[in-house]
């Protein structure tokens, strides 16, 4: 299974911005095989689906594809529960106090002891929330022993750190919107909130004087989307954006139950992401804006003082100022894939930088003495030496967490793909408690999909880089084969000393493997119609066949039963196949824009499409029974029932949001009639999930037709008879009649009155004399006052 070259080279994202680098790519290198296609379309398009409903919603037609999806259920689940988690995400926040760092990393709260500035150790950890949106931590402000946390849709959540080798959940609080900022002064938190669409937020005042009970006191949701905040006495400072327009307000807090605005300044730029307010003077992380300096001496008339930008400034290359910390007259900038840069800001109106790092990836900054912390994306977490400000200097560097792009199990372990920190392999046995027992990682190489065959695994790389093969034998100590430095994949299936892969180019190859460190070619096909993707190889009858998923051509069927002559069956036509899956007569297509797609495969020269799911953004999938399990990116993990082929429905949900997609997927086999569900989630880590059945979910019924429904025959194609089923939403005069290719009737089934609700009638393939007709093409055509509709069925004999 697995995936395109897709959300791998995204250098980072921020809410809805998008920063995208391409690497050259890498050709295989033997007879046949064509250049791989410059996917940077193929990324484009991808990234416009993948990032956020606010760029779906730019497109129209993926707005009205998408934008149900994408907010239908969007925080909730539906009779899927979580079993445990594994792996942490990108470091996206940081607060310091005393010799210890608090990070947000993937929706976890990470504990890091810095006494040594040197060696940064991990000393505590704690998930937070059942449901994630995005980074979901997106805020972090420590006081005494409480950590207190801006928690995305969770709400404010307050960690008790007294002990920080153990932190715990000490409380939460519902929030209306989304929580995006958090400042605690005297006993109260302030929390900045957007909501769902951009369109909305505001203010909202928490007493947690007793942080085991907190209580909401106050609020004010007329000021629009609010981001950063900073308080200081009986003010509070404010990014945010009303109607669309970015402004800094000052609002009034000296009564924490009734806060009201005072003063609202707009200015240039996007999004006003922190705030540091330092003796009158406001200092605000302005975006692609820059630094923007304002002289708030008079809450009433704050006036614009100056920007800065570092050199060579261009947020189109994702230069953006995300955070700010100020110690007189020192002034510290994260400036993400710019670099980390500290101003001389003695005078405000005439910063001076004298020091940076550039470059140098960070979101988030905090100060502890002479040392700062970065919260550096998926650089993960830094300390920065900042005693001499004219030369700062990374001392340590602890890796987080990366994309998680592909997942696969055996009974005891599971290995995932963490796009450029390798194979991380996961002990589950304890399924509630998986534990990270191994890794394995090359340099500058980007992982991306799995496989594993016996004791080997084979490891997918983007880019054109090679396959790698490790072997786990001993999954504690995981050693490398060989490296196929002749040959790329994207995904791979190994069979009888037999490795079949698809390319970032237009081509599917077969390698012989039987001795796995000295690979052979076998033979190569290109496949026109853009990059190869998805993959499974099954045996049918005596033959074997490669379901290749390709962007542009849709599923390929290849007869593979002799390897070294691979030969096109048929074509399935499916803009943007994904992933394949084979089932019993059935194939499953996921297509990235339009859910999955089910074909009939009893006659693989004529594959025959059945039904499709409803329209979710689609990447890997799995089946088991009558279940599809699908890995459908922002809107989370999709059980859908496929018992009836023609009409597959959502059976269940566990929905995520903007950033933490759902990638890859595989079941484990779990002693009851559902199995263990563990979903590569992106930015989020390994989770483990299990459906419980359907619960809650309406059947159709023709009361809720809109009109008469025509359902395509099965089998198709037949041989002997088939059943016509169509369902009337009233009673009323039925007409089904069978027409050949070219229009002419050839038999009538039903010419009279029927009441509403669903019918079947089977057809023998006779005509109206009760002779046998010929193999080909038919027409079914149902005549109702409410509809007039056809459909296509094939005979075989």
């Amino acid at each position: 299974m697995k995936k395109t070259v897709l959300l791998s080279i995204i250098i980072g994202l921020f809410f809805a911005c998008e920063i995208v680098a391409q690497t050259p790519g890498k050709t295989l290198r033997t007879k046949n095989y064509k250049e791989p296609n410059n996917i940077g379309s193929i990324i484009n398009g991808y990234l416009q689906m993948q990032t956020s409903p606010l760029n779906c919603k730019s497109d129209p037609l993926l707005h009205g594809m998408f934008s149900d999806y994408y907010t239908k259920g969007v925080i909730g689940d539906s009779n899927i529960n979580v079993i445990g988690r594994a792996l942490y995400g990108p470091a996206d926040c940081v607060f310091s106090q005393g010799s210890y760092a608090y990070v947000g990393a993937g929706g976890a709260l990470l504990i890091f002891d810095c006494s040594d500035p040197d060696t940064s150790l991990l000393v505590g950890s704690v998930y937070l929330g059942k449901h994630v949106y995005g980074w979901c931590i997106k805020y972090i402000y420590v006081k005494d022993n409480y950590a207190y946390i801006a928690n995305s849709s969770e709400g404010l959540w307050i960690i008790d750190v007294s002990d920080p080798a153990s932190p715990f959940k000490a409380a939460e609080i519902s929030i209306h919107g989304l929580s995006m900022g958090v400042y605690v002064q005297g006993g109260y938190a302030y929390v900045t909130t957007k909501l769902n669409d951009g369109q909305g937020g505001g203010l909202w005042v928490i007493d947690v004087s007793d942080p085991v009970n907190p209580q909401i006191v106050g609020s004010d949701t007329t000021i629009g989307t609010s981001y950063g905040i900073c308080v200081k006495d009986s003010c509070a400072y404010i990014g945010s954006k009303y109607s669309g327009i970015p402004e800094f307000k000052i609002m009034n807090i000296s009564n924490p139950s009734n806060p009201y605005l005072i003063s609202a300044l707009t200015l240039s730029g996007g999004l006003f992401v922190n705030i540091q307010v330092f003796e009158n003077i406001a200092y605000i992380a302005g975006f692609d804006e820059g630094l923007i300096i304002l002289d708030v001496s008079d809450p009433y008339n704050p006036f614009h003082l100056t920007t800065y930008t570092p050199p060579d400034w261009n947020p189109m290359f994702g230069h953006m100022i995300l955070d700010v910390v100020v110690s007189t007259p020192y002034v510290y900038l994260s400036a993400f894939t710019k670099g980390f840069f500290i101003l001389d800001c003695f005078d405000p109106q005439n910063p001076n930088l004298i020091g940076n790092i550039e470059p140098f990836i960070n979101r988030s900054i905090t100060l502890a003495g002479d040392m700062v912390y970065s919260a550096g994306d998926f650089n993960g977490f830094s300390t920065i030496d900042v005693l001499d400000p004219l030369y700062p200097t990374e001392t340590s560097r602890f890796k987080t967490g990366n994309w998680c792009t592909d997942v696969t199990v055996t009974d005891e372990y599971a290995y995932v793909s963490e796009f450029d920190l390798g194979v991380k392999i996961i002990n589950i046995s304890d399924m509630q408690n998986p534990v990270k027992v191994a890794s394995y990682s090359w340099p500058q190489t980007n992982v991306y999909s799995l496989f594993v065959s016996d004791t080997l695994l084979y490891v997918s790389c983007l880019f054109g880089q090679p396959l790698r093969v490790l072997n786990i034998a001993n999954p504690l100590n995981p050693a490398e084969v060989a490296i196929y430095t002749d040959y790329d994949a994207i995904n791979i299936q190994v069979t009888d000393n037999l490795l079949y892969a698809t390319t970032s180019g237009e081509v599917f190859y077969i390698l012989d493997v039987a001795d796995p460190a000295n690979p052979s070619m076998v033979s190569s096909y290109s496949i026109v119609g853009g990059v190869t993707n998805g993959l499974k190889v099954v045996d049918i009858g005596n033959n074997r066949y490669a379901f290749v998923a390709a962007l542009e051509a849709g599923v390929v069927v290849m007869d593979v039963t002799d390897p070294a002559n691979p030969a096109e069956v048929s074509s399935i036509p499916c803009y943007n196949a994904y992933d394949v899956e084979v089932s019993g007569n059935y194939l499953y297509v996921s297509c990235r824009y339009t859910g999955v797609t089910i074909v009939d495969i009893t006659y693989l020269t004529i594959p025959v499409t059945m039904g499709h799911s409803d329209p979710y953004p689609s990447f890997d999938l799995a089946i088991k029974g009558d279940y599809v399990y699908l890995a459908s990116g922002n809107t989370g993990l999709r059980v859908i029932d496929v018992s009836d082929p023609f009409q597959p429905t959502e059976a269940g949900y566990y929905s995520l949001g903007s950033g933490s997609g759902a990638r890859g997927i595989a079941l484990l086999e779990s002693g009851s009639e559902f199995p263990y569900i563990f979903v590569a989630q992106n930015y989020e880590g390994m989770w483990i999930y299990q459906f419980t059945g359907t619960v809650g979910i309406e059947e159709n019924n023709t009361s809720s037709l809109e009109s008469d429904m025509l359902f395509q025959s099965y089998p198709n194609p037949f041989n002997s008879n088939t059943t016509i089923s169509y369902q009337l939403k009233e009673s009323g005069k039925v007409i089904l009649n069978i027409y050949n290719i070219q229009g002419q009737l050839v038999n009538s089934l039903v010419d009279e009155y029927r009441e509403s609700g669903k019918h079947s009638i089977i057809w023998n393939g006779n005509d109206e004399n009760g002779k046998t007709v010929s193999n080909g093409t038919y027409l079914y055509k149902l005549q109702t006052d409410k509809t007039n509709t056809a459909k296509k069925m094939f005979i075989l004999k």
